[in-house]
């Protein structure tokens, strides 16, 4: 319940009434006595929250696999408000894929649904930047780029001593919407011409997956696929034959990590 008070704290302070939440949240919607299950669809009811899954995906969807008692689970979820569910035009999920016990499903949306935010706005996040790791030369620079962009910035002196608080006057509403897009723009140019960029999160090669990897996942996901083409059964040779593979798939990536790591 804290998790999903968080969540809701923090989509309250957004300026925008389009959003999605997805991942793990460990609530199982497939079983009626699943208490974080419950807590989580009340949380989207007293909100006014979309739990896009349930809706888009069959009942018998499941996004785990407990290798260990032969289980399945919902626990993966999509939580959207009404303006971002609206603006799903598919769902599915990836049964393919065994490289965990969590499988991942996909959400597509079509943005042209999405409301419109109005014309010259922008919704580009830009990166946050850590203050304190930036060199006093770096500083320096930004603040003189800072600066000189200010000070050509036209202030609009009329709108800003305007003494009516629900002032309709389109002139003043123009002035001080263009003065602050400018201060934006400012700051971003300044931040673009002086602040290092920074790289990526860069994706780590799996030593030997070609060479001991690759053909015991194709192996694990065949025999993964077989077992629920045949109703995810909990006993009998192909649940054995799919926990077979996938441990030996495990055991294969678990070496590869390590040789990686050394």
């Amino acid at each position: 319940m804290d998790r999903l008070g968080k969540i809701h704290a923090i989509l309250e302070e957004l300026d925008t009434t389009c959003v999605s939440v997805m991942g793990d949240f460990n609530a199982n919607i497939t079983k009626n006595n699943s208490v974080f299950g419950q807590h989580m669809e009340q949380f989207c009811r007293l909100n006014k929250y979309v739990c896009s899954s349930r809706q888009n995906l069959p009942h018998d969807t499941y996004t785990y696999v407990s290798d260990a008692w032969g289980t399945t689970s919902w626990l993966d979820h999509c939580i959207s408000t009404q303006d971002a569910h609206s603006s799903i035009c598919g769902m599915y999920v990836l049964y393919g894929f065994v490289q965990s016990d969590h499988i991942p499903f996909v959400t597509e949306f079509d943005v042209s649904l999405a409301p419109c935010v109005g014309e010259g706005i922008s919704n580009t996040i830009n990166p946050r930047i850590t203050w304190s790791k930036l060199s006093d030369s770096v500083l320096d620079l930004y603040c003189s780029e800072t600066d000189e962009g200010l000070r050509g910035i036209n202030v609009p002196v009329d709108a800003l001593l305007c003494k009516d608080v629900l002032c309709k006057d389109s002139s003043h509403i123009c002035a001080i919407s263009t003065f602050y897009e400018n201060i934006v723009k400012v700051l971003i140019d300044s931040y673009n011409k002086t602040i290092p960029g920074k790289t990526g999160r860069k994706t780590k090669n799996c030593s030997g997956w070609n060479d001991y990897v690759a053909d015991l996942h194709q192996v694990a996901r065949d025999a993964f696929l077989s077992w629920r083409d045949a109703g995810s059964p909990r006993q009998g040779q192909l649940s054995e034959i799919k926990n077979r593979t996938r441990a030996r798939f495990k055991a294969a990536l678990r070496s590869s990590r390590r040789m990686r790591n050394r």
